[in-house]
């Protein structure tokens, strides 16, 4: 069989070998310019990502700033808004059929003639029947209902106790404040600057001396000032007047005295101190309401110029308190703010019950958030806290700065709001520690990388942080009704007021001695987790990294819809540059700190007493 015939193999010519050279190096080019454009187009996908991550922050800095300052409920400790503050439109203005009036002259000689009785609950049953969405109670008759809780005795022939006409007295207020809150109608607000500003009754007709309490100045300078007496140790715990001194000897035997005796001493003066104290804390409950109330919808009304504002007419009302119509002093920190102060570290000092230190702490707030009014370009960059702030911060400091560390301690984690408790909290660590830097974040990582732990002795004693509670909005459909259940536990049953009950008030001689004692460790590091945990609250650091994290992963997902993480259109809040590049330093201080403070837990170089800076996510 013969062999297939074999190929010729072809011989490729010069002409050939060149073409095809050429077409291999055609080839290897345009793989490398396809290389270099899928680079090219990779490079420039990744520089997007980062150019929309950094935009990212940007847009999480003005959400959260935002939201952080128009979050009623802690910034002004509220547990609903209240009505006049929830759409742009005051509903007092809004129902145009509804012609606003405050009771008539019928009602007011209705009520005055209960009062003059000594009919308190028909007295206050007269303002509830007369509290509607057209009327509200005059001047007259609100201060009339503070006269009530202050000088109201018990009596055995009335079927309710003191407690209950006390907290009627508080539900006829919170019905009144919340039906008509400070808005915008001019003769309402007249009528609650008048409330709380304009002269007492003297009651001349009884041997009340309060007078010596600058009654005149109303009811919230007398009540502070009576309060004030009433912590010192001039106080005396039984009555502060003995009322046989001081009665005839015609009317100590018969039925026209009895009845001059009822007019004369149903006073403030007749109770003794633990009582006398229950009832300013009871007025000072009622008001603060109605000043938190009032900020939460200036707050709203006001969203450009706050500064020059609050030196007009329609000021809030807590400035009326604080300034007067002195315009020239609004910001400073003048007696009426010192006082507020004393009040709020005695108490916390004396270690009173904390309903009442809930009270003073309610007032404090909201004369810093009036102080913040004040700061330039106040509705942006929030918290932008400046000269009026650090000026608040450092008065402040100079009260507490000769007591013990374990005082300072107990009332720097009482501070509201949060700016405020860090910045003070910055002064005291410049003392303590020696130190030039300005936020807590760099004094902690100086603190650690200095060691400075070691100059403070060791405490066997556990740090004990103070545990606070949140302010969370309420969705109130039914006005009446939730206010009618938040009264439904009052006891009308007779109040045992015990020895124990009676002592729980004590003087302020009885914590006079405050001998210091040597700054432990503990001390140090405590001020530090409360100023370094204030400092991140108040920027809202855990809502930044929230909104950050929800945006990016948006991002990575390819979704664009936003909505939740943008500022409402026609909306005056803003956040600066400079806003930015704090929050971009923040986060750089922060993640520098975890990181140190994860190397000397490794190396078991720190202290067990910084393991508390775990409860932060440290």
């Amino acid at each position: 069989m013969s062999s297939p015939n074999k190929k010729k193999a072809r011989l490729i010519s010069s002409n050939d070998e060149s073409e095809l050279c050429n077409h291999l190096k055609r080839k290897n080019q345009n793989e490398d310019l396809d290389l270099s454009k899928r680079h090219k187009a990779d490079k420039i996908l990744e520089d997007d990502l980062h150019a929309k991550k950094r935009q990212n922050f940007i847009t999480a800095c003005e959400i959260v700033s935002y939201k952080a300052y128009f979050n009623q409920s802690s910034r002004f400790q509220l547990v609903y808004l209240p009505t006049c503050a929830k759409n742009i439109a005051c509903k007092h203005v809004d129902k145009k059929d509804i012609t606003l009036k405050q009771t008539s002259s019928y009602v007011e000689e209705s009520f005055n003639i209960e009062i003059k009785t000594n009919m308190w609950r028909e007295a206050l049953e007269v303002c509830r029947l007369c509290t509607t969405s057209e009327q509200y109670l005059s001047t007259n008759i609100l201060k009339e209902v503070v006269e009530i809780m202050l000088n109201a005795h018990s009596d055995d022939y009335k079927d309710y106790t003191i407690d209950y006409l006390i907290n009627k007295c508080q539900q006829i207020f919170e019905h009144n404040f919340n039906y008509h809150p400070p808005c915008l109608i001019k003769t309402l607000r007249k009528c609650y600057t008048d409330f709380l500003t304009s002269p007492m009754d003297l009651k001349e007709n009884t041997f009340t001396n309060r007078s010596e309490f600058e009654c005149n100045k109303g009811i919230v300078k007398y009540c502070l000032n009576r309060l004030e007496y009433e912590i010192s140790v001039d106080s005396k715990d039984g009555p502060l007047l003995d009322k046989y001194e001081h009665i005839p000897e015609e009317m100590k035997q018969s039925v026209k005295g009895l009845h001059w005796q009822k007019e004369k001493f149903e006073i403030f003066e007749l109770l003794d101190r633990t009582e006398r104290i229950n009832r300013l804390f009871a007025v000072l409950d009622s008001i603060v309401e109605l000043l938190q109330l009032d900020l939460a919808i200036w707050n709203t009304r006001y969203t450009n110029n706050l500064g020059s504002h609050i030196m007009r007419s329609h000021k809030p009302l807590m400035a009326h308190l604080l300034w007067s119509n002195n315009v020239l002093y609004t910001g400073t920190v003048n007696n009426n703010c010192r006082q507020i102060l004393r009040l709020f570290i005695y108490l916390i000092q004396l270690e009173y019950p904390e309903e009442h230190i809930k009270v003073i702490t309610a007032w404090l707030n909201i004369i810093i958030q009036t102080f913040y009014i004040c700061e330039n370009n106040s509705n942006s960059d929030y918290p932008n806290t400046g000269k009026y702030c650090t000026v608040f911060a450092k008065e402040f400091y100079k009260l507490i700065s000769g007591m013990s560390q374990k005082l300072k301690i107990k009332i720097l984690e009482r501070i509201k709001p949060d700016y405020m408790q860090y910045l003070i909290g910055v002064l005291h660590l410049k003392t303590l520690l020696a130190t030039q830097a300005e936020d807590p974040i760099s004094i902690l990582i100086d603190f650690i990388k200095t060691t400075q732990w070691k100059k403070f002795p060791e405490s066997k004693t556990e740090i004990m942080p103070y545990k606070t509670t949140e302010h969370s909005l309420k969705n109130v459909k039914n006005l009446f009704n939730f206010l009618n259940k938040k009264y439904a536990n009052v006891n009308t049953s007779a109040s045992n007021n015990s020895t124990s009950e009676k002592n729980v008030y004590k003087k302020l001689e009885d914590n006079l001695n405050h001998k210091e004692v040597e700054v432990t460790l503990n001390d140090a590091v405590h001020i530090l987790y409360i100023t370094v945990g204030a400092y991140l609250d108040a920027y809202s650091v855990q809502n930044m990294q929230e909104a950050l994290d929800s945006l990016n992963e948006q991002l990575l997902n390819g979704d664009s819809s936003n909505n939740d993480y943008s500022l409402p259109i026609f909306c005056s809040y803003s956040v600066s540059e400079q806003f930015v590049k704090r929050y971009r330093s923040i986060y750089q201080t922060l993640r520098e700190l975890m990181i140190l403070l994860q190397e000397k837990r490794d190396s078991g170089e720190l202290p067990e007493t910084f393991k508390i800076f775990t409860k932060i996510g440290l």
